[in-house]
């Protein structure tokens, strides 16, 4: 689990800054800096997959949408 550094501390004998992301850290030095809000639990994401949401451009893979006509208003 990795964790971020909310406020300046020391973790596992090193200096650590707001914004830095730890792994491994003492079960309980761990329990003791979450009490104290000086580290959150971070959950690590994925690269989001680059998708082509592009319609009728000439890069793309999907054929140009029809246009529809306007109805005609009857007098």
């Amino acid at each position: 689990m990795a964790y971020l550094v909310l406020k300046g501390c020391v973790i596992n004998g090193q200096k650590t800054s707001a914004g830095d992301v730890v792994d491994s850290i003492g079960v309980d030095e761990k329990n003791t800096l979450l009490a104290m809000q000086r580290i959150e639990e971070v959950t690590v994401k994925a690269a989001p997959v680059e998708t082509n949401r592009s319609v009728g451009l000439d890069e793309s893979d999907t054929p140009t949408p029809k246009r529809r006509a306007r109805s005609r208003r009857e007098d």
